[in-house]
This record gives C-alpha cells, structure tokens and sequence, in this order.
C-alpha cells in the first residue's frame, strides 16, 4: 500500500497491538517497529504492544508456529494472557472514559 507509513502516522486512537512470536506469516519484530516508529511518537494513537512467545499468528498456543501444525490443531487454544490483556486494555482505555 503506498504510503502506508503516513496513513498509520494519522491514527488518533488507542492502538493495541497484539503478536503471536511464533508467527510464520507476519514478521512481528518488523511490524512492532513500524507502529513504533509511525504510531509510537503521536500521543494520540496511544500504542501499546504486546507479545506472547508461545503462540502463532492466531495467538494460539502453538511449539512452532507453522501452517500444518495450526491446520493439524485438535485444539485451537488461546495463549495465556492474551484475553486479560485485551481486557485489561479496554477497561483502561474505554472503561475510563
């Protein structure tokens, strides 16, 4: 998307943004950077960040993170902390106001 850079800059909401670690699709370290660096200096936008080491791009539970393991899943189960956190965030950012 051209200008992708400037269009999340714009962003005058809270932003939670929440990655799997052992995400195969998206690279999380890069996508982290670019909120950071576009998001991150606007008060506005108010990011906060969040990762979970054991999980995928679905922030399942997930020992690698690949597209057969999550396909093979008997279980898909949430990663530890990822409800709370979202509820968390909500309750401070919405429930506040």
């Amino acid at each position: 998307m051209p200008d992708f850079e400037a269009l999340l800059s714009r962003i005058t909401v809270p932003v939670l943004a929440l990655f799997g670690e052992r995400d195969t699709r998206v690279d999380w370290r890069s996508t982290a950077a670019l909120y950071a660096r576009t998001m991150g200096p606007n008060p506005r936008a108010d990011l906060t960040v969040r990762t979970f080491p054991d999980s995928n791009h679905n922030l399942h539970r997930s020992p690698t993170g690949g597209l057969r393991e999550m396909i093979g899943m008997p279980e898909r189960r949430a990663v530890e902390g990822d409800y709370e956190t979202m509820a968390a965030w909500l309750g401070e950012k919405v429930g506040a106001g």
